[in-house]
């Protein structure tokens, strides 16, 4: 299952981000409502989360854990595979944007409190730094910075090419749930009821609502509202 993994992250999804960014023009790519809205709705849970972990009497490391299993989605996969089957069109770019908010953006942000609640508050520059130059050589960025590259030079691709690129992108969809499937399987879940509820609750129930309130809100502030296409 490992190995499956390894190949989705690696090339599979990479290989799916480049191929949907490179053929669309770079106006369908950059996004600044949806960003602002998955960022702002993404930053309310964080903040709500480190309260409830606060108030529960939760450790600030433990607190950090805990938001960061509400607010680090799993777009790749299984996101991106249940966007492909109900909205294929806009799926890829979806997911594109997802991974620039959360690499470049909320991970980070996450990394350096987590340094912070440990008492070592000089080093989370340190953390921050790390975080970024392993971004600098994941292949689901490179891809990312490819394809927005190619398709803001408008080059053209060889054929063959995009026929090797498209047989790995092909694949992602259903091998990403497989692998996220096969990865839960026997997993022991007796007696982990009460710690893991909250954070599924703000997961699947509480992030949702927090994004969809801050897509709500963007009319409210002259920002353009997110169009269904």
């Amino acid at each position: 299952m490992r190995v499956f993994g390894q190949f989705v992250i690696k090339l599979a999804l990479p290989a799916m981000l480049f191929n949907a960014l490179s053929q669309r023009q770079i106006g369908e790519i950059l996004n600044a409502s949806y960003v602002l809205a998955y960022l702002a709705g993404t930053l309310a849970l964080i903040g709500l989360g480190l309260l409830w972990g606060k108030r529960k009497g939760l450790g600030a490391t433990d607190s950090v854990v805990a938001v960061m299993g509400m607010t680090c989605s799993n777009s790749g996969f299984v996101g991106y595979p249940i966007l492909l089957l109900l909205v294929a069109p806009v799926a890829a770019v979806a997911l594109a944007l997802n991974m620039l908010v959360e690499n470049l953006l909320v991970i980070p942000l996450l990394l350096a409190l987590a340094e912070r609640s440990r008492g070592e508050s000089g080093h989370w520059t340190v953390v921050v730094g790390q975080s970024l130059k392993r971004l600098a050589v994941n292949p689901l960025i490179i891809a990312l910075a490819a394809g927005v590259l190619v398709s803001l030079m408008r080059w053209q691709l060889p054929e063959p090419v995009l026929r090797a690129v498209n047989l790995f992108a092909l694949s992602s969809a259903g091998l990403s749930l497989f692998v996220i499937g096969g990865t839960l399987v026997g997993l022991p879940l007796a007696g982990m009821g009460q710690q893991i509820m909250p954070i599924a609750f703000g997961k699947l129930v509480l992030h949702p609502l927090a994004v969809f309130a801050a897509v709500m809100a963007l009319p409210l502030l002259d920002l353009a509202a997110l169009e269904p296409s």
